[in-house]
């Protein structure tokens, strides 16, 4: 399980899905400790994402990430203090059943928003993994929905 699945680290993406185990690269510039450390299933933070297993849920790694960040917000502009908490709700939404395909546009152009209007650089590089998880994983995400999956407790 050390092994790494996905990669989207500082702008780097490794994709090691379809690969044989034999097969995968390993990911540069990853943080020693995410990398030796084998309970580890997946991880979140402003430089990417990193999945180890290939039963966790980019949905629910996306809502748990989103949740840190809307804490963590100053709150001292509308876009970072409406925006977060935007993509929260929409990304639980779809975790819990009650997402539409439609939402993945909103939460794309949010995103966007974000990282362009936002002062601080928590609301500017908080959207860049969620950004990159529903572009890398757009086939899943779009068939959880069509599913109305309630997902939870694969983090």
């Amino acid at each position: 399980m050390n092994r790494i699945l996905f990669s989207s680290w500082k702008g780097k993406v490794v994709d090691n899905r379809g690969r044989k185990p034999e097969e995968f690269i390993t990911p540069e510039d990853l943080p020693k400790d995410l990398l030796e450390n084998k309970e580890t299933k997946a991880f979140m933070d402003w430089d990417g994402f990193v999945i180890k297993d290939p039963e966790v849920s980019i949905i629910d790694l996306c809502v748990q990430f989103l949740e840190k960040v809307r804490d963590r917000s100053c709150a001292k502009c509308i876009p970072c203090r409406i925006g977060t908490e935007v993509m929260y709700d929409m990304m639980r939404d779809i975790s819990e059943g009650k997402g539409r395909k439609e939402d993945l546009k909103v939460i794309e152009s949010l995103g966007d928003t974000l990282h362009e209007a936002t002062r601080c650089k928590i609301g500017r590089s908080a959207p860049v993994p969620v950004l990159d998880a529903v572009k890398y994983f757009k086939d899943s995400v779009e068939q959880e929905i069509e599913e109305k999956k309630k997902l939870g407790g694969k983090r």
